[in-house]
């Protein structure tokens, strides 16, 4: 897509936009969405358990009846038509041709527990903490240290994380990395009171909604710090 001039050269907050348009799309199209994560070119999806039937002793089925192929067939393709449609606003019509055949995949896993799952949101935003200090230097190197002393792209490759953090602060970049670059982005989906609108009285009233909104913050501080319950 660089080649085709439909991204910049360096980190692309033109991409970033996609990745975080694709999420907040899908938690708002499926249901039973109760958090969604995304960094790099992947998301992560954590469904809501059903209702338990205590007549059958069992839960209900999930979405679509239980049919999990249709789920991640629609997880798929939902994500790959919403992300070509960014392609094809940014590149135009007249690239249509020439455009990448971006495709996603999916995959489910079972969990016993919102803790359980939850830990992989924690795993993918780690490694996102990880690869985003890589890649900034991969896309953007610093070629000199802090005293000036010439740097090439080997010796940065042999540096661990940490090093590579330090790398980054004494030469200014770490202000200009997103907070989505930083982080990920989390979305969290979940039922709380808002303002609405009664269309037959025009009062204005207060139910429970279905709301989305952004969890800022490293993900597993806000976890230590009692923000997001996984109970």
């Amino acid at each position: 897509m660089r080649k085709l001039g439909i991204l910049k050269d360096g980190y692309s907050l033109d991409f970033e936009d996609w990745m975080k348009d694709v999420c907040s799309f899908l938690v708002n199209t499926l249901s039973n969405v109760s958090y969604a994560y995304t960094q790099s070119d992947e998301i992560t999806l954590l469904f809501s358990p059903t209702t338990f039937n205590e007549k059958s002793q069992t839960f209900e089925p999930h979405v679509y009846n239980g049919r999990r192929d249709k789920l991640l067939t629609l997880c798929a393709s939902l994500a790959t038509q919403r992300f070509h449609r960014h392609m094809v606003l940014q590149g135009g019509l007249d690239l249509m041709d020439s455009l990448p055949h971006a495709v996603f995949d999916a995959r489910l896993g079972v969990y016993a527990s919102l803790a359980d799952a939850f830990e992989l949101v924690l795993w993918r935003s780690y490694d996102c903490s990880v690869n985003a200090v890589s890649t900034t230097l991969h896309l953007d190197p610093v070629t000199v240290t802090a005293d000036g002393t010439p740097l090439s792209r080997k010796e940065v490759g042999t540096m661990n994380t940490v090093q590579k953090l330090v790398l980054l602060y004494e030469a200014g970049r770490m202000a200009g990395m997103t907070h989505h670059q930083r982080y990920g982005t989390l979305l969290h989906r979940q039922r709380q009171p808002c303002e609405v609108t009664n269309r037959l009285t025009g009062d204005t009233e207060i139910k429970d909604k279905y709301c989305v909104e952004q969890v800022e913050g490293l993900i597993v501080n806000s976890v230590k710090e009692g923000k997001i319950v996984l109970s």
